[in-house]
């Protein structure tokens, strides 16, 4: 097998919480090996859930670190954030090849580490995030968390209702080709998706969907890429509707050089593909920037393109099964972007050596940017997310060339910005 994933990500390729790169190769089981796969998943899992007690090694009830800013305290790469409101939040990475976990319950000011079970190291500043053993977080409030990953043939699942205190472990049978997690998302505490790459090339890689109705205790596989989903493309996102039913996974096709959209109406079981149109001159390949199920009647695929100067962001709409309809703007190299609501959209571009806020509130129709352009430390950073806790609580994780962080936080809905 090759190099199992690409060491130099791309900035808005490490923007999606779904979006993983994955280079290798490998055969792509038979429909039939699959559906027997499929059909022994979930009897195996009920055999393989531990509940990891207090009081053993890896109790997890106390901190490790006394707080600190979250440049003192928060040493990792291929860091993440995430706020629950404008006070309390979680961070999480890799230092040493190890994952480690923060929180902070004062707006970001300080953070301390906070205990989790073993979890299987990955040397991620060699290899890049994805791959075995790369454990991908799903974080449904402040309260319930998943962590999944791939090790030994099955996809194990670590979870806790109650902050990280305490933590059951569940694992369960995949592919024999399967290589990483590619996505996962949960809508409620027991409804919830894992989708799985398998072997491949840059082009294309074999995926897989499996969904549980029972918080992650049973898996079921629902549908891969010989019946309803993409075999091709490696940069993919996808997101389910609150009501667990509707669903998106979209796909930069490298062979079309298009996005191809799959929407679902029941819970993935069967999908409906699409092309989207896009103006390019056919040289160009599409870089996906956010899929939504805004609705039981709304999807929602935002893109890029390169220009001379920037980039054209798309923002593509559908209703009611509708035709796609589309709105661009021409701006300046896009770094990151973020929903707050369906028709409110917001974008980081670098523009002029600075980095400005733009902003829509009318799903792409119109945009006004920002008076004041963020701090100029952020300039030379190359990899850079969102994270809105609310309307006006704003939070920018920053990673330079070496994949240290930074984090910022702006209290108006971005208008003015402060380094913590």
């Amino acid at each position: 097998m090759a190099t199992r994933r690409t060491k130099g990500w791309t900035m808005v390729g490490m923007m999606a919480a779904v979006c993983l790169i994955l280079t290798g190769c490998a055969a792509k089981p038979a429909a039939q090996s699959i559906e027997r796969t499929a059909q022994s998943n979930t009897a195996r899992h009920a055999d393989s859930t531990k509940t990891i007690s207090h009081g053993s090694s890896t109790d997890t009830h106390s901190q490790t670190s006394v707080p600190k800013s979250f440049t003192n305290s928060v040493h990792t790469i291929a860091s993440n954030i995430r706020m629950f409101d404008a006070n309390d939040g979680i961070s999480w990475g890799y230092r040493g090849g190890a994952f480690h976990l923060y929180e902070t319950n004062n707006g970001g000011l300080t953070w301390a580490e906070k205990r989790v079970p073993d979890l299987p190291t990955d040397q991620v500043s060699a290899n890049g995030p994805g791959g075995p053993d790369f454990v991908y977080p799903v974080i449904l409030n402040s309260k319930i968390w998943w962590f999944t990953w791939i090790d030994g043939g099955k996809a194990h699942v670590l979870s806790t209702n109650d902050s990280g205190d305490s933590w059951s472990i569940s694992s369960f049978a995949v592919p024999d080709d399967v290589r990483q997690i590619g996505g996962a998302q949960f809508v409620s505490p027991k409804d919830g998706w894992i989708l799985c790459f398998g072997g491949g090339n840059a082009d294309a890689v074999s995926k897989y969907l499996f969904h549980t109705q029972t918080s992650g205790k049973s898996w079921t596989l629902v549908n891969d890429s010989t019946r309803g989903l993409p075999h091709n493309g490696t940069s993919t996102m996808m997101d389910f509707g609150a009501n667990g039913k509707m669903g998106v996974i979209a796909t930069v096709d490298p062979t079309t050089q298009s996005i191809v959209v799959d929407e679902t109406y029941d819970s993935g079981l069967h999908w409906h593909l699409t092309t989207l149109d896009a103006p390019t001159t056919g040289s160009e390949i599409p870089t996906l920037l956010m899929a939504r199920a805004i609705s039981p009647h709304e999807f929602l695929i935002e893109s890029s393109l390169p220009t001379a100067s920037g980039n054209r962001l798309l923002i593509q709409s559908q209703f009611d099964g509708g035709k796609w309809i589309s709105n661009s703007v021409v701006v300046g190299q896009v770094q990151a972007v973020a929903s707050i609501t369906p028709d409110s959209l917001v974008v980081l571009e670098r523009n002029n050596r600075r980095e400005w806020i733009m902003r829509t509130i009318d799903g792409g129709i119109t945009w006004y940017t920002a008076a004041t352009p963020l701090p100029s430390t952020i300039v030379g950073e190359h990899l850079i997310s969102f994270d809105i806790a609310d309307p006006a609580t704003w939070f920018i994780l920053a990673e330079d060339d070496r994949l240290t962080p930074s984090l910022f936080k702006s209290p108006d809905a971005g208008n003015h910005w402060s380094q913590l």
